[in-house]
Parts: C-alpha cells; structure tokens; sequence
C-alpha cells in the first residue's frame, strides 16, 4: 500500500497506523445525533480516552450547557449552537458509552461513543491547511513555522491529547517519530486537564518540512508537519 501525498498530509496516514503502530482495529465510529471526536486530530475512528478533550457536533438548535458521558458530566471548554468542546469524564469505564448533550434539563442530542484507554491526538495551529501544522514549541518557546523552524538536534514541546493511563512516575510512555525517525522523549505527561505535552530532541540531519506523529500502545496519532533547519 503506497503513502499518498494526500494521506502524508492529511490527519492520519493509514499505512502508517496500521503498520508501525501495530494497528488491531478501530474503535467503532460515533453515532447519534451528536457526534463525538477526538477535541485534538477530530478523527472519528479513536475513540475517547478518559480525561481527554473531545468534540461534540450536532444541530443542538441552542447552545448546550451539560454533556454527559455514561451519565457522567464532562467539563466543557466551550459551546456553540454546533459544537461543544469538554473533557471526557476520568472516570469512564473502556467500552461503549452513551452520551447526551443538555442545555438544562433539555436533551439537545443523543450519541454513542466508544471510551478506549488511549486516544493520542496532537494540535494542529491551522486545521484548514493541508500541511496541518502542528501546535509546536521550538526550544525557546516560540512558535514552530516555515519561518521559525527548529533546529536539528533542539528540544521542541509537542501539544497533544488522549495519553491514557499514567506509568509509576507520572509519565505517558509514547514514542514520537519525525520524518519517520524516532525522536528522543525527554518529557510526557499532563499540563493541565486534558491537556498533553511532550517534550522531544529533533533527530540530527533533518531539514525542511517534515512529518510528527505519535505512538502508543497500539493507537498512532494524526501526522502533523514540523519545519526543521
């Protein structure tokens, strides 16, 4: 199976998640009136980890004020007439879950989704460019771009969600490939709810614009691009 142009851009390289992540099989897709995805890469075949974002999307007709997963209340980011931003509830069980999206005691939309216990997505800055460039910091903190690339060899802090459960210390083991590469993980663990950062050392000899993804477990992330000097 060749990679496409198409597919190396794009939010997830099916190759790629089925051959170097050991892929066993998606989760099965939302349904319903309100569509959840992952709040990261929105791609509909991950699932939900718990204690990830997420993204509801539905015809809600109001703005909605509760979603309930498992009849378990999800923290909300932020809510329009169309979408909802939240946090899956941490204490979800792995299996299917049905969720209702509330504006009182007002069911606006009723879905299915399948909790998993990981669901790696990354940021992108602009999900409308097909280069899907990632939420990444170069070493001194500024904002990775074609005319702020990072340095081969320079630490970058990667912006993600999903990472599922912790090891002893607190970390989220995940491998991170640039170019296809593997890169050194200095750092991965929770920021703040929801929210993932990864923290690692760009291989040596890169340059120009190049892929970044994550795996974990037997779940790979969307690709995003990196631009590299």
């Amino acid at each position: 199976m060749g990679t496409r142009s198409t597919d190396f851009f794009a939010r997830f390289d099916p190759e790629m998640g089925a051959t170097v992540a050991r892929f066993t099989g998606a989760a099965a897709p939302p349904s319903g009136a309100a569509i959840v995805v992952n709040g990261a890469s929105f791609r509909t075949e991950q699932g939900g980890a718990p204690g990830s974002f997420a993204a509801a999307f539905g015809s809600f007709g109001q703005t909605p004020d509760q979603v309930l997963v498992a009849g378990a209340s999800g923290r909300i980011i932020s809510a329009f007439v169309g979408q909802v931003n939240f946090i899956v509830p941490s204490s979800l069980a792995i299996g299917a879950a049905a969720v209702s999206v509330r504006a009182g005691v007002v069911e606006l939309a009723a879905g299915q989704l399948t909790i998993t216990s990981s669901s790696p997505g990354l940021f992108i800055l602009q999900p409308a460019d097909p280069g899907q460039p990632g939420a990444l910091e170069n070493q001194d903190f500024s904002v990775n771009n074609q005319a702020n690339p990072a340095a081969a060899g320079s630490v970058i802090q990667i912006f993600a969600t999903g990472y599922g459960p912790l090891d002893a210390s607190g970390a989220a083991p995940v491998n991170v490939y640039i170019a296809d590469a593997p890169a050194k993980v200095l750092f991965s663990g929770p920021i703040a709810p929801g929210l993932w950062q990864i923290s690692a050392q760009v291989p040596p000899m890169l340059s120009g614009q190049a892929s970044l993804y994550l795996v974990l477990g037997n779940a790979a992330s969307n690709a995003v691009t990196i631009w590299v000097q």
